[in-house]
C-alpha cells in the first residue's frame, strides 16, 4: 500500500487526526491510486503506520465508513468501495408504498425524493414490497445490488424489523432515515404538547384523545403527557390497533358516550383523522358545533372535511431533504448540518373559541 501522507503532517491542522487520515483515504480514491476492493490495513496497522491511538485509526476507519469510501466485513477486513462510482440512490420501504392505507405520506416522499435528487444529479430505484410476504425478497434483491456496486447509499422511509436488522448488520453502503432528527422525543409527546395548550386557549377543558398503538408504549406515553400538559384537563383514549381510517371510523361510530360540545377529539394521526370525520358525520354530529377536531396531519396529504380542520402539521418531506443534503455532504467530505422537524399548528374552522361565562362563538 502507498500513503502519501507522513504522521507528522497530521497533526498540524486543526481539523481532527482521524478526520485527516480519512481525508488522505479520500484523495487516495479519487486520484486512482486505490481502487474499488482494495484492501485497507487493519486498525493496528494503521494505528501504527500514522504514529496513532488505536482508537483514532478505529475512528478513521468508521469515518471512511460512514462516508461510503470502504466497506467493513466481518472476519475479511476493510475494502474500497465498489458503489463509489454508482450514481444510483435506493429508496427503501419496509411496507407496500401503495398496499395499505396509512402508507400514503410515504408515497409522497418517494416521488418527492426522487424529483429532489434528480436535481442532485442522483439516479433513484425504489424498494418496496406488494404485499409483506415479499419483504425477504426486497431485502435480498436489495443486498444483491449493493454487492454488485449499484448503490451510492440507502434512503430508508419506513422502517421494519426485518429491515432494521438488515440496515444494521448487514447493509455495507452509508444509509440514512429520512424523517431522523436531533428531536428524540417521542411523535404523541411532540404533538400533546403542541395541542392541549392550543385547545386549553380556546376554552376545552375535555379532550377524547384518539390514537393508534404504533409502539407497545404509546398508551404509557400519551398517559405520560396528558399528565405532563394536561393541567386539569379531563381526557379519555380511545385507542386502535393500526393507522387505518376504517378502525377510526367505527371506534366513533361504536362509542357509548355522547361527545359534547364543550369537548374536542384530539385525533393523533392522519389517516384516524379521515375516518374520524366520516364516523362523527354518520352520528350526525358537526364540528365545531357539536364537538371540536384537532387533528396531526402530514403537510400535502388532504384530509376531506366540511370546514378545515385545526392541525398540528408537520413536513418530513422538509426534514427528509435535509438528510439527503447531509448524507450526499458526507460522501464528498463536506460539513453537515443540524436536521430538525419542521412542524406548526395551522388553526382552522374545527375549533372554536368557548366562553364558559356566556357560551360559545366561531373559531376567528
Amino acid at each position: 500500500m502507498v500513503y502519501l501522507m507522513e504522521s507528522k503532517n497530521l497533526v498540524k491542522r486543526a481539523e481532527p487526526v482521524y478526520k485527516q487520515i480519512a481525508a488522505h483515504f479520500r484523495e487516495l480514491i479519487e486520484n486512482g491510486t486505490l481502487q474499488a476492493g482494495d484492501p485497507i490495513e487493519s486498525t493496528f496497522e494503521l494505528a501504527k503506520k500514522f504514529n496513532v491511538a488505536n482508537q483514532t485509526a478505529q475512528n478513521a476507519l468508521k469515518e471512511m465508513n460512514r462516508s461510503g469510501l470502504v466497506v467493513r466485513i466481518p472476519g475479511k477486513g476493510t475494502f474500497v468501495s465498489n458503489s463509489l462510482h454508482s450514481n444510483t440512490v435506493a429508496i427503501v420501504s419496509g411496507r407496500s408504498l401503495y398496499a395499505e392505507s396509512d402508507t400514503e405520506i410515504y408515497s409522497k416522499m418517494a416521488i418527492e425524493a426522487i424529483n429532489y435528487l434528480n436535481g442532485k444529479n442522483f439516479n433513484s430505484k425504489v424498494y418496496t414490497p406488494a404485499v409483506e410476504a415479499e419483504e425477504a425478497n426486497v431485502i435480498a434483491k436489495l443486498d444483491q445490488d449493493i454487492r454488485y456496486g449499484k448503490i451510492k447509499f440507502v434512503l430508508v422511509l419506513v422502517h421494519t424489523p426485518a429491515f432494521v436488522e438488515w440496515l444494521e448488520n448487514s447493509c455495507t453502503v452509508p444509509w440514512i432515515h429520512a424523517m431522523q432528527s436531533q428531536q428524540s422525543y417521542h411523535s404523541y409527546n411532540e404533538l400533546i404538547s403542541l395541542g392541549i395548550p392550543f385547545l386549553e386557549e380556546r376554552g376545552y377543558r375535555k379532550v377524547s384523545l384518539l390514537y393508534s398503538k404504533s409502539s407497545p408504549d404509546s398508551i404509557n406515553i400519551v398517559n405520560k403527557a396528558m399528565e405532563q400538559y394536561g393541567g386539569d384537563m379531563e381526557f379519555s383514549s380511545m385507542v386502535t390497533s393500526r393507522n387505518y381510517p376504517e378502525e377510526a371510523m367505527k371506534i366513533i361510530m361504536d362509542k357509548k358516550d355522547s361527545f359534547h360540545p364543550d369537548e374536542a377529539l384530539f385525533v393523533l394521526d392522519d389517516n384516524l383523522c379521515r375516518g374520524a370525520v366520516i364516523g362523527l358525520l354518520v352520528r350526525g354530529l358537526l364540528f365545531p358545533e357539536h364537538i371540536g377536531l384537532l387533528t396531526h396531519a402530514n403537510a400535502g396529504i388532504n384530509i376531506l372535511s366540511p370546514v378545515s380542520l385545526s392541525k398540528i402539521e408537520n413536513n418530513p418531506v422538509a426534514t427528509m431533504i435535509n438528510n439527503i443534503d447531509n448524507c450526499i455532504a458526507r460522501l464528498n467530505g463536506g460539513e453537515v448540518s443540524e436536521v430538525k422537524k419542521h412542524i406548526r399548528i395551522v388553526s382552522g374552522e374545527s375549533c372554536r373559541y368557548i366562553n364558559h361565562q356566556g357560551g360559545s362563538q366561531k373559531n376567528e
